[in-house]
Parts: C-alpha cells; sequence; structure tokens
C-alpha cells in the first residue's frame, strides 16, 4: 500500500494519467452513462477506464480516486472492481475520495464535489450561499 504523500500533486489530467501508468495501470476513456470510473484488476492486469464526457477537473479527481482504490483497497473484499458511481458513497468511496483530494492541485480540490466532505445547507458549489464559509 502506498500513501497519498508519496506521490506528487496532481494538476492536470495527463500528470494523473502519468501517475497511474506509472503504477502499471493501464487507461481508456468510454461514453458511460450511469457512472464516471471503473477500476477493474486480475491478477497483474489492471484497467481504469473513465467517462469520456467529464470536465478536466472532473476527470482528474476519477482518476486520482479510482488510484486511491488501487492503493489502498487491493487487498479487501472490493479488488476485483471497483466503479465510481454517484449514489454509492461507502467506507471505501471516502478514502478513495480522500486519497484523491490529497494529490490533487488547489484549483481540482476548490471545483469538485468531494464524497468524504458532508455538504451542509447553504452549501453552492465552491462556495457558501451567503458568503460564510464552514
Amino acid at each position: 500500500m502506498r500513501a497519498a504523500r508519496s506521490y506528487p500533486r496532481v494538476h492536470g489530467t495527463q500528470k494523473a494519467v502519468a501517475l497511474c501508468e506509472a503504477e502499471g495501470i493501464e487507461i481508456a476513456f468510454h461514453p458511460f452513462v450511469n457512472f464516471t470510473g471503473m477500476l477493474v484488476s486480475k491478477g497483474n492486469w489492471i484497467h481504469l477506464t473513465v467517462r469520456d464526457d467529464l470536465s478536466e477537473t472532473e476527470t482528474v479527481r476519477v482518476l486520482l480516486h479510482e488510484l486511491g482504490h488501487h492503493c489502498l483497497h487491493v487487498t479487501n473484499r472490493f479488488s476485483t472492481i471497483f466503479h465510481g458511481h454517484q449514489h454509492q458513497v461507502t467506507g471505501e468511496e471516502k478514502e478513495a475520495d480522500f486519497f484523491a483530494f490529497c494529490l490533487a492541485g488547489d484549483h481540482i480540490r476548490e471545483r469538485v464535489r468531494w464524497n468524504f466532505i458532508e455538504y451542509g445547507p447553504g452549501w453552492s458549489g465552491l462556495r457558501w450561499e451567503n458568503g460564510a464559509g464552514p
């Protein structure tokens, strides 16, 4: 298992893809409808597919999130397949999202919704509606 702090900060898709490929993960983009990314592994073969119509920041989040699954959860019961579905937020999903957050550059951190953060009433995207912070 490799800790998030052992990776450099990521500021774009090319760097996120390079990090995944350096870990031996094949990357592909596909027109998914119901989920944003999927990590599949069998033996030494590891494949990560990302939805092809995401924004740059969301693409980076998905790549780093799935890398988080690879680094954090390879020995658990979910090791053969992970998929990032908007409505599936388990403990493993929150851990993978926090891993991604730790690697993401500031402009990415500020522009996507993170599954490990409990957004309360009044939260509207990048800022609180009344101008106050959490």
